[in-house]
């Protein structure tokens, strides 16, 4: 048996192409997995959740996340809180957004910042900044012009 050829050469092409068919049959097998167990995605999307507030500066713990989802109470500050809830009812809506509309991400928008900001599911009206301490660190271009912007930005996001 050691005189054994396959009818076939191990190329660097084939190599590719059992590296892409195994990437996607361990993306079936993890989507049939999260079908299969919604408690997978629940935990998956509260762990996202805490994660994205955690770089906004929410102070919540995973577990208060967790416990906020479930519709228990958590000590904490209550626009905190919001901000769990609002993520967690716009996951629930992410399927159904269009990424190429600009109506929708004011939709969206509105979603996660119900009960947060006063133009919640409109642009921005005031001056914003990115600060490191009392340092400006970047400037947000003028409110008036943000509308423009994102008409150009999606103009150009459906040509790419």
């Amino acid at each position: 048996m050691k005189d054994y050829k396959p009818p076939f050469t191990i190329t660097n092409e084939i190599l590719t192409y059992v590296s892409s068919i195994s990437e996607k049959v361990g993306r079936i097998t993890a989507t049939n997995n999260m079908e299969a167990k919604p408690h997978l995605r629940k935990n998956n999307r509260i762990k996202s959740i805490h994660s994205s507030l955690r770089i906004e500066a929410n102070s919540l713990s995973l577990g208060q996340v967790r416990a906020v989802i479930n519709g228990k109470t958590v000590l904490g500050e209550q626009k905190e809180i919001q901000e769990v809830k609002n993520a967690y009812a716009a996951y629930e809506k992410l399927a159904n957004i269009d990424p190429f509309s600009i109506q929708d991400l004011k939709t969206f928008y509105g979603i996660m910042t119900k009960y947060i900001v006063d133009e919640s599911g409109d642009f921005r009206r005031d001056v914003e900044g990115v600060f490191n301490g009392d340092q400006c660190i970047f400037m947000a271009p003028p409110a008036k012009f943000v509308p423009q912007l994102m008409d150009d930005l999606f103009s150009w996001m459906k040509t790419v």
